[in-house]
């Protein structure tokens, strides 16, 4: 049921390494690419101490839910959920992706990002 197309949201997304600039002495640098426009459920729950799907550790806002087992969406990506690409980037990927059988779980946090230091 969560991958109809009806409980899908269109997110944007930029993958680290997706874009490669160099520095001041010409050496490589990977970074962030443009946002690309991504279709996924998006959850509105948050994470409980009781249930550790992604470790002890991990806190996260909300989660992912993608049937594209080939989801190009992996740890440290960005993330415009609830915000246009024009804008701040407004979550990150804080885990890597669960993949099971025919699902991929990814949980993602807000963070606050200022215009300047948005890239």
């Amino acid at each position: 049921m969560r991958g109809l197309e009806r409980n899908k949201k269109t997110i944007w997304y930029s993958a680290f390494g997706s874009y490669e600039g160099t520095d001041e002495w010409g050496n490589v640098v990977p970074g962030y690419g443009k946002p690309k426009k991504y279709k996924a459920h998006v959850t509105a729950g948050q994470s409980r101490e009781n249930i550790q799907l992604y470790g002890a550790n991990v806190v996260y806002d909300r989660e992912l839910i993608v049937c594209d087992m080939d989801c190009p969406i992996m740890d440290k990506t960005r993330l415009w959920i609830d915000v246009g690409p024009t804008k701040p980037h407004d979550y990150i990927v804080v885990a890597p992706p669960m993949k099971g059988l025919n699902v991929v779980r990814i949980p993602v946090r807000r963070v606050n990002v200022s215009e300047e230091n948005c890239c």
